[in-house]
């Protein structure tokens, strides 16, 4: 066993509010995305420091593809992702 190759993967989620785009009409939208990563890939990324420099890298790109600034794009919880992304549901 003393090779064994260690095959534990993470998914590193990440959340946010849109602000302003007009994919949603100009209105607040939200936008969810996530990473996945094996064991030894993940060191670095494993970290609060890591978890943040991943997700100023999502952020950064979810900007671009809706061609806003980043500012517009606000890191979120899952908790206020759910609760809105239900209310938004709703409305339809």
């Amino acid at each position: 066993m003393e090779n064994q190759k260690d095959l534990r993967c993470y998914t590193l989620h990440f959340f946010y509010k849109v602000e302003g785009a007009e994919l949603y009409n100009g209105k607040t939208g939200y936008v969810s995305t996530s990473f996945d990563q094996c064991t030894k890939e993940m060191e670095t990324n494993s970290t609060v420091e890591g978890f943040n420099k991943l997700s100023e890298w999502y952020r950064k790109l979810v900007a671009e593809q809706l061609k806003i600034s980043i500012e517009q794009v606000i890191p979120i919880s899952r908790d206020w992702y759910n609760k809105n992304t239900e209310m938004q549901e709703e409305e339809f």
